[in-house]
């Protein structure tokens, strides 16, 4: 088989430090992420058989080989290639211009071996040498050791001890996390996104932000979200792999959950958006209001104390407080479907399965338990009785017994 020039492998093998998490990330992402970005002609990760979660977490990166130590592939790996690049798995820190310079670097000295860093962090070793003196440790620093024994020709290169902070403790790990999270936020702000509190903002490393983008004290943005241009991130709100078009303003409190807004879309403050809900351009989701996989058409109105659930939401629809898709009949999930320019009276119990048609109107405090008509109203609720002198009398006969209560 012809061998190819460079190949990496990470070192893993039963580190559970390699799947704790900076920010949202476990530590052994930042380091894959960056080796696959120096052009090697393979990358692979040595594991134990018992590393299950690792195994699982690898999955996201197909065109890693995992290679347990013991098996044959290990040696098939390290002899495939003309040069093999050979790595510690909790380096979260380490630039992928770092570990070009140290290929070039070690391929153009034409030594046996080179090290990067006093402690071998990592080691470029040609594959031959490396088998044919027996380089089979996992430690670096033994395989460093038994390479410099048998007399080949090395090199150090220098590593700046910001790309390899020790990690060993709950300690170290969140001091990675600050570290990480203040590289983040200048990165953003370089780009023209505008962080009140650099110390007081979470931004998550696969997170993407348009420019204008505005974050205030408390904001946290994690997973695979995407802040459109201009777009105004209040105070505490939390946002997890949501999208938002431009000038998206969440005033406060607001979480965002697998969901997208639209542009000029507005939500706020104490508003919950879950799971596969859109709001469309210009909607609006108000105080202390819930929405879970939902549609909210362009230019309608949730205003506050309302929720809506398994439900759609035509144009221009304005939702009156206290209003409830019932959508769980105690089995299954009903949807509720509201059309275009429907206007739902305060107190609306919608009981699904139900629709709303185009233009229709229901009473406050209503049930409804049937479809509406396009351009009917709706009510359904008890007809009003009045007891005249019912509140007066009762109140005498009150003040009558409590006074008796008092004299005896």
């Amino acid at each position: 088989m012809e061998k190819t020039e460079f190949g990496a492998m990470i070192i893993a093998a039963g580190d559970f430090k390699a799947l704790w998490p900076i920010l949202d990330k476990p530590a052994i992402g930042y380091l894959l992420k960056t080796i696959l970005e120096c052009g090697l002609n393979g990358v692979s990760v040595v594991l134990e058989q018992e590393d299950a979660s690792l195994r699982e977490y690898l999955k996201a990166f197909p065109s890693v080989t995992q290679i347990t130590h013991s098996s044959p592939k290990y040696n098939e790996w390290r002899e495939r290639f003309l040069n093999m690049l050979i790595i510690e798995g909790v380096m979260p820190f380490l630039r992928a211009e770092t570990v070009r310079a140290f290929m070039r670097g070690h391929i153009d000295s034409g030594a046996d071996c080179s090290f990067l860093g006093n402690k071998p962090h990592a080691l470029a070793v040609a594959s031959t040498k490396l088998a044919e003196r027996g380089g089979d440790s996992l430690d670096l620093s033994d395989l460093a050791s038994s390479l410099t024994t048998a007399r080949l020709k090395t090199q150090t290169v220098a590593l700046d001890d910001r790309e390899a902070p020790l990690i060993l403790n709950r300690t170290d790990l969140a001091g990675a996390a600050v570290r990480m999270r203040d590289a983040i936020i200048l990165q953003w702000m370089e780009k023209n996104v505008t962080v009140m509190d650099p110390h007081a903002v979470w931004i998550g490393p696969d997170v993407k932000l348009e420019s204008g983008v505005s974050l205030m004290p408390g904001a946290q943005i994690w997973g695979n979200s995407f802040i459109g241009e201009g777009c105004i991130i209040g105070p505490y709100c939390i946002l997890r792999n949501a999208v938002l078009g431009r000038e998206v303003n969440l005033i406060s409190n607001v979480i965002v959950e697998d969901s997208q807004f639209g542009d000029y879309a507005k939500a706020g403050p104490f508003a919950y958006i879950r799971e596969n809900s859109v709001l469309k351009e210009r909607s609006f989701a108000g105080k202390f209001v819930e929405i879970k996989k939902t549609t909210v058409g362009i230019g309608s109105k949730v205003p506050h104390l309302s929720y809506m659930g398994d439900a759609f939401l035509g144009e221009d629809v304005n939702i009156g407080a206290g209003s409830v898709t019932c959508n769980y009949d105690g089995a299954n999930k009903h949807q509720t479907k509201i059309g275009n320019r429907c206007f739902v009276g305060s107190d609306t119990m919608m009981v699904a399965p139900v629709t709303l048609g185009d233009d229709s109107v229901t009473a406050a405090g209503s049930t409804i338990t049937t479809d509406v008509p396009p351009g009917a109203l709706a009510v359904g609720r008890a007809r009003q009785k009045n007891l005249e002198g019912w509140a007066l009398k009762n109140k005498k006969q009150a003040e009558k017994q409590q006074k008796v209560t008092l004299e005896g």
